[in-house]
């Protein structure tokens, strides 16, 4: 059995980059030096008392917004209203959906070949197709654009991303898939494509119609996964649950592929 992380730490290094949407994360860590004044506080002991001289524990404090870093969207971030009825939290994400098999299709090079950064129902069914493979219930579907790659570097948000549309997830929701994740900043297209479509044509259906097509139907999807490269397009289990965080709109999550050899 191997194991492949598909999730990007948490680190003081996005602060570098600047404001980005999704949260920078402040991270604030307390040597065991410190951690020593503060265990000498509580229990009345001395710098010799420690098994390393001077030493306690670490501790780091950590502010961040639910959607920093490789996390999951739960139905409640999309709007109040998911199929007629109050919206999943994170908290109340079914855990059968969390560990299931995982399928990777691959539109790495999908603005190369095409004139638009939309991926659609028939680019899907093209890709099932090149795989040969066809959807199962429960199936964790993974979008793999290649953005991860400029992770941690100026250039992440500032070129043109691949993203799902409206039709494209509910089409997937329809075959039975109820989680899904990419390798991209998130599910739709960036958010400079959208901005100008917009100003450009004035069609407000192209706003982040990905997420909202979680108002008809509901679903999961991870953002900002990596390493998506290294997997099979099929024939993998994939792990991924997400923080319990109560009445939340996300929670991060550890993503690990287990696959056999």
């Amino acid at each position: 059995m191997r194991m492949v992380d598909l999730s990007v730490p948490i680190s003081n290094r996005q602060k570098e980059l600047g404001s980005k949407p999704g949260g920078i994360p402040e991270i604030e860590y307390f040597d065991h030096k410190q951690g020593a004044a503060t265990m000498k506080q509580i229990f009345q002991c001395k710098d010799e008392d420690f098994p390393v001289h001077g030493e306690g524990w670490a501790v780091e404090e950590i502010f961040l917004t639910a959607h920093t870093g490789t996390h999951m969207d739960a139905p409640w971030h999309f709007g109040a209203i998911s199929e007629g009825k109050p919206a999943a939290t994170i908290d109340q994400m079914p855990l059968e959906y969390g560990y299931s098999n995982g399928v990777v299709l691959n539109f790495s090079d999908f603005a190369e070949k095409h004139n638009t950064l939309k991926i659609g129902v028939a680019d899907l069914q093209a890709e099932l197709n090149r795989i040969g493979y066809q959807l199962q219930p429960l199936d964790i579907v993974l979008i793999y654009t290649g953005w991860d790659k400029k992770w941690g570097t100026s250039e992440y948000d500032k070129r043109p991303q691949p993203g799902m549309t409206r039709e494209s997830t509910l089409w997937l929701i329809e075959a039975g898939v109820r989680l899904v994740g990419t390798d991209g900043f998130g599910w739709d297209v960036d958010f400079d494509t959208m901005r100008n479509e917009y100003i450009a044509t004035g069609n407000k259906d192209g706003l982040w119609e990905g997420h909202f097509a979680g108002l008809t139907r509901s679903y999961y999807q991870m953002e900002k996964l990596t390493n998506l490269n290294l997997l099979p397009s099929y024939g993998f289990k994939l792990s991924c649950f997400p923080i319990k965080i109560e009445k939340a709109s996300a929670g991060w999550v550890r993503a690990v592929a287990i696959l056999d050899e």
